[in-house]
């Protein structure tokens, strides 16, 4: 599991993705009552784990760094496509047992393109991408958006959930 450069060392014990469809009950004139379908709502994503051996206060400390930084970046959680979200909640549950800290979590999905990255404007790369159709996409050059990305090795082809950062 991966939520901007924060990777957990070991995935939590429990992870639930919450999908919900808004519902209205219309009345219809001169008929009967009947659902208004207005979309999809922002997903959820919450779960609970322990970091356990010397590095556990070091990982929840990064964790921790995440949540008070703010802003919305890539999550990706374990068999699916990555979305943006926030990390909304963060808990240190119950006493600290010798060598392991229990945590829990909430992200909730944002609904626009781009996220915050190091306080610099990003998209997320769907599989396969390239760089030129991201550079097409937000308007940026090729070059600029090479020069803003050293990390990337194959501009033609991107992994998902990448994260681009625009110039």
């Amino acid at each position: 599991m991966r939520f901007r450069d924060f990777r957990w060392p070991n995935d939590p014990e429990t992870v639930t993705l919450e999908r919900e469809r808004a519902l209205r009950d219309a009345a219809a004139p001169f008929g009967g009552p009947h659902w208004q379908d207005l979309g999809e709502t922002a997903r959820v994503a919450a779960g609970e784990g322990e970091f356990f051996g010397e590095g556990r206060w070091e990982s929840y400390g990064e964790l921790e760094r995440e949540w008070a930084r703010g802003g919305v970046g890539a999550l990706s959680l374990p068999g699916l496509e990555p979305f943006l979200a926030r990390l909304a909640r963060l808990e240190l549950l119950g006493t600290p047992e010798q060598g392991v800290l229990r945590y829990r979590f909430v992200f909730r999905e944002e609904s626009g393109g781009e996220a915050e990255s190091g306080g610099a404007r990003a998209v997320i790369a769907q599989e396969g991408e390239s760089l030129w159709e991201i550079a097409a996409r937000t308007g940026s050059g090729f070059e600029a958006l090479l020069r803003e990305n050293p990390q990337i090795c194959w501009p033609n082809w991107l992994s998902a959930g990448e994260e681009v950062r625009l110039p």
